[in-house]
């Protein structure tokens, strides 16, 4: 159902907005480097340079800090979260049976 509607507001906004394909006339050659040869414009060089942070720091939280680490678990073995929510859930904790406390930072 959700993919239809998708279709439909899809071609809802195509018949508002047209498709005509346009480009954007520079009043300025855009710089490059030259790279062997080859030439690379820097705008490229800079989303490349900004992808490769993104993914290292992706990766640093997904691996080295403990949300991260219950991200994977959770996508590792859903079963045993589900066991683990519904045990937390169906009864709230009382002053003698707290939960766990997380250590502040653990080495991994």
């Amino acid at each position: 159902m959700m993919y239809g509607l998708s279709i439909a507001l899809a071609a809802v906004m195509l018949l508002i907005f047209e498709a005509d394909s346009r480009s954007i006339d520079y009043a300025f050659n855009p710089i490059s480097m030259k790279l062997g040869p080859i030439y690379v414009s820097t705008a490229r060089l800079v989303a490349f340079g900004v992808t490769v942070v993104v993914s290292l720091a992706l990766a640093w939280f997904l691996y080295r800090t403990l949300p991260g680490k219950a991200l994977r678990a959770t996508i590792m073995n859903r079963e045993a979260i589900q066991i683990v929510a519904s045990t937390w859930s169906s009864s709230p904790p009382s002053p003698s049976r707290s939960p766990p406390a997380w250590p502040a930072s653990r080495a991994c």
